[in-house]
């Protein structure tokens, strides 16, 4: 029981030494995440106009 929780958190001693470390290492995963957020909203964007592409041309045509 002991060994298990001793060896399960090996990160925490780490960053408590190197308190700079830890906070890069946020940083880059919280930059991560924007990006992808970013890319996902351009997708949808990319989307509606194409939709709204679409209906104007059914338009047309009706």
């Amino acid at each position: 029981m002991g060994r298990t929780a001793m060896s399960s958190p090996p990160q925490a001693p780490c960053l408590l030494s190197f308190p700079s470390l830890g906070q890069k290492l946020q940083q880059q995963q919280q930059q991560q995440q924007q990006q992808q957020q970013q890319q996902q909203q351009h997708q949808q964007q990319q989307h509606q106009e194409q939709q709204q592409q679409e209906q104007e041309q059914e338009q047309q045509q009706n």
